[in-house]
């Protein structure tokens, strides 16, 4: 029983929040790759809302642990500029157009003092845009070496 009421509220929270003119306040933990920050969402149930991870909506950034050492030294500017931007940790954000992905981990538009990180991103050559996530959809990364 205590299982059921446990899903019961979590199936909740993760229905009613996202709606695409919804603004939500984060406080970000840590930036584990260019494109995928940890964060505490205070005005989400703690189950759902602390410690969680957020990819950013429609955008595609090297990996830390890529194929090639072009895309490792990318990953790493990104992840300096991104630093520089937020100056600290933790620091406070915007989320925009939230959705929720497999294994808890949220997409949405991350705004930094107002301006998009991942059009940021682009604009440097950190990132590029991509097809935004559909719920249950998996998107093709693109292929860093080879660009």
């Amino acid at each position: 029983m205590k299982y059921l009421m446990f899903s019961l509220i979590l199936l909740s929270s993760f229905i009613s929040f996202a709606s695409d003119d919804e603004i939500f306040t984060a406080t970000v933990l840590k930036f584990e790759h260019p494109n995928i920050l940890k964060v505490d969402i205070p005005s989400f149930p703690d189950v759902t809302g602390r410690g969680v991870y957020v990819t950013l909506l429609g955008f595609d950034s090297p990996s830390i642990h890529g194929e090639c050492d072009e895309e490792k030294l990318l990953a790493m500017k990104a992840l300096a500029y991104i630093n520089s931007r937020l100056k600290k940790i933790p620091a406070r954000i915007a989320l925009t157009n939230m959705r929720r992905g497999k294994y808890f981990v949220y997409h949405a538009d991350v705004l930094i003092d107002g301006s998009s990180l991942g059009e940021e991103l682009v604009i440097l050559g950190y990132s590029k845009r991509i097809a935004k996530h559909q719920l249950g959809k998996t998107i093709k990364r693109i292929d860093w070496c080879d660009t």
